[in-house]
């Protein structure tokens, strides 16, 4: 059986991550299914989340899970351990006698609870000496009703997570009135204005990617540019004599370094150090979120398109959120840098194969199924196949130093 896992990062209020909720194609109970449905929920556990490991889902963070009504009376929760999951109680789940009687068993046992999607009602009372954590929609809720759970909440000691956070006004708002947790693609997106100068740091950042991307560079070109910045040249040392080469003599030459790496690898590599040093005030998770992208979208052009280079595809992936990273206009960034034309054009949103791959990425990201359905019909590509590049994006992603 296939497993369709993807997440979303769920920050604290200093935007570091505290968990990610897992999503799952078509929700948890219809992958849950079976002749017998305790067999079929083992089988499935153990060959999606517990064979590809929550290390790698949500290396160590909280890992916040929807449970029906079915699946929490029937035990499931149990088959995970308590110390890492988060259970969600869907909003449709009936707090019934039986449904509060097994919250108490899951708190009692070490989990933490939690409500999702709530909506104000008194049937939900029952739960409130159980609950840890409520999730507040922040798609479907105004700024009076947010405030409200807030002053009704926080003195009973539970904890608001604002959900659907697409905005920083929003994420704003949330925290001033209290919410501790919140979720969505806020940290994505630039909070551009207008008459902001981008920092001297950044831009000489900014500056190295545009010149390592320039069309006609070759070795020499790019041993220059190297050495201009003395932490980069420490850096590729570093990385080229590491464990993952196996090399049996070191290496202290940047040019030899190049020259067994390839002028490819390197631009690859040394924007990929560009990105973390321009995004270093940013949330740690917007360059994560950059990485899986990149390496996700390389291993797509690999298995779905050998006409798309799979080193472009990881700078679409890097280069997508530099908006986010600079908070500039995208169209103003990728003006500065010397890209090749179906790179700029996919970047922009051009229709290309390049992008149609990216879409693949970013609709798999966000758990768009339906989306994501539709590209792979119209590509002819299998279901299987990308999602296990994801996984495997999370588990470079995890494993890589920079």
């Amino acid at each position: 059986m296939a497993a369709y896992i993807a997440r979303q990062p769920i920050f604290d209020t200093e935007k570091q991550i505290f968990g990610y909720e897992l999503l799952f194609r078509s929700g948890v109970e219809n992958i849950f299914t079976g002749k017998d449905a305790t067999n079929a929920t083992t089988d499935v556990l153990s060959s999606s989340m517990l064979e590809f490991g929550l290390g790698t889902l949500t290396n160590g963070a909280k890992a916040f899970v929807n449970f029906t009504e079915k699946l929490l009376l029937n035990n499931t929760p149990n088959l995970l351990p308590n110390d890492l999951v988060v259970i969600e109680i869907l909003e449709d789940v009936p707090p019934t006698p039986e449904i509060i009687a097994k919250c108490k068993e899951y708190k009692n046992a070490g989990y933490t609870v939690a409500l999702d999607d709530y909506v104000d009602g008194p049937e939900f009372e029952p739960l409130f000496k159980i609950i840890d954590i409520i999730k507040v929609d922040f798609s479907i809720s105004n700024r009076a009703e947010r405030e409200s759970f807030a002053k009704k909440f926080i003195p009973m000691g539970i904890k608001l997570l604002a959900e659907k956070v697409e905005t920083q006004e929003d994420y704003i708002h949330a925290k001033a009135n209290g919410y501790v947790y919140f979720q969505g693609y806020f940290f994505c997106k630039p909070l551009i204005i207008s008459s902001k100068q981008l920092p001297g740091s950044k831009a000489s950042y900014v500056r190295l990617m545009a010149n390592i991307q320039k069309k006609d560079l070759n070795v020499t070109d790019l041993e220059k540019i190297i050495k201009t910045d003395v932490s980069l040249s420490f850096k590729l040392l570093k990385y080229i004599n590491s464990s993952s080469f196996g090399l049996r003599n070191k290496i202290s030459s940047i040019q030899h370094a190049l020259t067994l790496l390839g002028v490819a690898n390197v631009k690859k590599w040394a924007t990929l150090i560009a990105m973390a040093n321009v995004g270093s005030d940013k949330p740690s998770e917007l360059l994560v979120n950059a990485l899986i992208r990149a390496r996700f979208c390389e291993l797509l052009a690999k298995e779905l398109n050998k006409k798309v280079n799979p080193n472009d595809m990881f700078l679409l992936g890097l280069l997508s959120l530099i908006d986010a990273m600079t908070d500039r206009p995208l169209k103003e960034m990728l003006n500065q840098m010397p890209l090749e034309d179906d790179l700029h054009n996919a970047l922009l949103g051009k229709k290309c194969p390049m992008r149609d791959l990216f879409d693949i990425a970013i609709a798999y990201e966000r758990a768009d199924w339906k989306q994501l359905q539709d590209i792979q019909i119209n590509l002819g590509c299998g279901e299987t196949i990308i999602a296990q590049m994801y996984l495997e994006a999370l588990k470079w992603v995890n494993e890589i130093e920079i």
